[in-house]
């Protein structure tokens, strides 16, 4: 039996470390962005930041050390964790590599430079930021795959399985379409909905599908894409086949409301736009995930709510770092928190 007591007690003892709400608010405060460099150095981001500026400046040097603390904790966690607990976060990361892997093929496709695509990775799965910046330096998207082939990835068949319609189409989608379904029948295999452990993962992921079929619903209604060019996929909580057959944004919100009746108040406050619907679930999304840190102290669950909010930390740092560096007003900064 796995000892999530103990486990439990480390966790409590990192969760420590995460950022009280007050240092956000001093961030949002500081003017210039050596300043917010200063308040990091100062922080338990101190060593990261003190890594980074050895060999950058700048935002260069914050978005660095903001990955490599985040990938840091992560690596850490999963040392501490005994076989079986181990599985289960490996399992959930994946969805990282799957976003990762997503982006350095957009980079490509659209052939943008390296240090661009690097900073929209989120290196919290098995694909750390030297394997990354390993794809980043391939010469096209068939590089990439073959690269991930020869690491034996397990993302690499199903992107070897897409790659002939690829090649015929040209439509990026079909790989990242053979990605998601790869990655999503894999974790509902890998999960039992019976196993209090196993439900807790499968959960998180269940609620990634309705986003994802979200996203997809989304862009139809806003006629970014046809219906043929999207998929729905499986296993979420709410029905894919009733977003496919949404016509208007009115309907994507009642189809999530009957979902999750917990998110209806937000999106009666703040929906007014496609993109309002995406960045309100996406925060519910996390916030569900984070608040798994206040269930069963001798489960995998505190484990996870840590991880949600260190993901949580990351993603609100990294958008107020860039704001800053772009001299975004703060009340524009609070909306696009993860809240």
């Amino acid at each position: 039996m796995d000892d999530y007591g103990y486990l439990g007690a480390r966790i409590r003892g990192m969760k420590g470390r995460l950022l009280p709400e007050a240092f956000f608010l001093e961030l949002l405060e500081q003017k210039e962005l050596m300043k917010v460099a200063d308040s990091l150095l100062s922080s338990p981001y101190g060593e990261d930041m003190s890594v980074a500026l050895a060999g950058e400046s700048g935002l260069l040097a914050i978005e660095k050390a903001l990955r490599r603390n985040l990938y840091g904790v992560f690596k850490k966690v999963l040392q501490m964790c005994s076989e079986e607990p181990r599985r289960l976060l490996r399992v959930l990361l994946g969805k990282w590599d799957v976003y990762n892997i997503k982006t350095v093929l957009r980079g490509k496709q659209r052939g943008l430079p390296a240090q661009e695509v690097l900073f929209a990775l989120v290196p919290a799965g098995e694909l750390d930021e030297p394997k990354l910046q390993e794809l980043l330096n391939q010469p096209d998207v068939k590089a990439v795959i073959d690269t991930l082939a020869t690491w034996l990835s397990p993302f690499a068949p199903p992107l070897l399985g897409a790659f002939p319609e690829y090649l015929e189409n040209g439509q990026l989608a079909v790989l990242e379409k053979a990605l998601d379904r790869y990655y999503f029948n894999w974790v509902l295999s890998e999960t039992s909905p019976e196993e209090e452990n196993e439900g807790f993962v499968r959960e998180i992921i269940k609620r990634e599908i309705d986003y994802q079929n979200l996203l997809s619903a989304l862009k139809i209604i806003s006629g970014r894409f046809e219906a043929v060019e999207v998929e729905f996929f499986p296993g979420g909580n709410l029905s894919g086949e009733y977003l496919s057959g949404a016509k208007s944004l009115e309907e994507v919100l009642t189809g999530l409301k009957k979902a999750y009746p917990d998110l209806d108040g937000r999106l009666a406050e703040g929906t007014e736009s496609p993109s309002d619907a995406e960045h309100l679930f996406y925060c519910f999304l996390l916030r569900k995930w984070s608040d798994m840190v206040r269930k069963d102290p001798l489960s995998i669950a505190i484990v996870l709510g840590f991880l949600g909010l260190k993901l949580k930390e990351f993603l609100n740092l990294r958008i107020i770092v860039r704001s800053k560096a772009h001299g975004v007003p703060v009340d524009i900064i609070k909306k696009e928190l993860v809240a």
